[in-house]
């Protein structure tokens, strides 16, 4: 089974080059759990959302796993298909988390 945690690193490297190259907004990982990571952008804060967060959910189908990037109203933003082995895991990741930064 898929783990978030175990890419807790990669997370948080994403979201630490998005901080870096965003001059007016903080961003930050919140929590990285098994199935869900939170990542803070100030922005969402300063427009007043209740959850100024965007989440990276994985979702087990039963065939395979999905990430899911979700934006602060829980709405789907981008989905990768993972599987279990490091490699493409890393790219499902990668891309997944990547679409908060563009």
């Amino acid at each position: 089974m898929y783990d978030l945690r175990e890419h807790k690193e990669l997370i948080s490297q994403l979201v630490s080059e998005a901080n870096q190259n965003d001059e007016n907004w903080r961003w930050s990982v919140k929590s990285v759990g098994k199935e869900k990571a939170r990542i803070f952008w100030e922005y969402l804060e300063y427009c007043g959302q209740k959850e100024p967060y965007f989440s990276i959910v994985l979702e087990n189908t039963g065939d395979g796993c999905w990430i899911t990037a979700k934006n602060e109203h829980g709405e789907t933003m981008n989905s990768e298909i993972v599987e279990d082995n490091t490699t493409s895991d890393e790219v499902g990741l990668n891309k997944t988390v990547t679409v908060y930064i563009e």
